[in-house]
């Protein structure tokens, strides 16, 4: 009974060493396999998953660049300018006395002036041509009143001028003077507007007065006024000019006649149109 017990003691403490020593060596070995194999089971990601530089970068290369903005403008808003025109044509004082009537006239303003500047350059290509279903009031050689069957004078016109534009609100106003040449076609040689253009030494008979083949070019000024209305890149606009041309210098000095009427021909056209800058 003696021998069994220490026997039975011997045989749990070696039965305790070798289980402390195995449980030892599980922990000790256990923690590497943990961490082997928490880094070979793959992470899943979130909803929140920041996109990458790669993907940004190819989302700009896709965009499309944005489109410089059209102009609308017929020159960029560049100071020139293009106008076209028409209107009504009406005598003047002595053309008005003797007999001539209202016409028509076409009008081509060309010009410069840059924005919110105020003086510009014009150049103004016209054609006018005066009415008249009556006969003129003309004066023979020896000075005695004629009643001729009125022609119906054409007038081609280029002439440079100046302009000066303001605002007032959204109406644009300008002024507008300057001069060139006139030139007269069927006019008639002994009518008011020939006896002005037409030296007497080339004067026809009386029967041959309304002859047409004469063209006389004349030196006139003009001045005038306007008003414009912007619409987009456009504008319309209205204009009246006083129309001057002089005529034949030496009749001038030599005719009482000439003298009370000025020696000029004289017409107020009227314009209506639009303008594109």
């Amino acid at each position: 009974m003696l021998k069994t017990f220490p026997t039975l003691f011997n045989s749990m403490r070696k039965g305790l060493v070798a289980t402390s020593t195995g449980l030892a060596l599980t922990l000790i070995g256990g923690t590497p396999l943990a961490l082997w194999g928490q880094g070979a089971t793959p992470v899943g990601l979130s909803n929140n998953t920041p996109v990458s530089a790669t993907s940004i970068a190819r989302t700009d290369s896709t965009t499309p660049a944005p489109q410089p903005a059209r102009r609308t403008a017929l020159f960029g808003n560049s100071g020139f300018y293009l106008s076209l025109g028409g209107g009504s044509s009406l005598p003047s004082l002595e053309l008005n006395d003797r007999g001539y009537e209202p016409g028509f006239n076409l009008h081509m303003p060309i010009g410069y002036q840059r924005p919110n500047q105020l003086l510009g350059v014009r150049l103004d290509l016209g054609y006018s041509r005066l009415g008249s279903n009556q006969s003129v009031v003309a004066y023979n050689g020896q000075g005695q009143v004629l009643g001729l069957p009125a022609n119906r004078p054409q007038i081609y016109s280029a002439t440079l001028n100046m302009t000066a534009r303001g605002q007032i609100g959204a109406v644009g106003v300008y002024g507008v003077g300057g001069g060139g040449i006139y030139r007269f076609h069927s006019f008639g040689q002994r009518t008011p507007i020939g006896e002005e253009l037409v030296d007497e030494s080339e004067m026809q008979p009386v029967e041959n007065s309304n002859g047409n083949r004469l063209r006389r070019n004349a030196f006139g000024a003009q001045v005038g006024a306007g008003m414009e209305f912007g619409i987009g890149a456009a504008a319309v606009f209205v204009e009246s000019r006083l129309v001057n041309v002089f005529g034949n210098t030496q009749d001038f000095l030599s005719s009482q006649e000439r003298l009370r009427d000025r020696n000029a021909i004289r017409w107020v056209p009227i314009s209506v149109g639009i303008t594109l800058r």
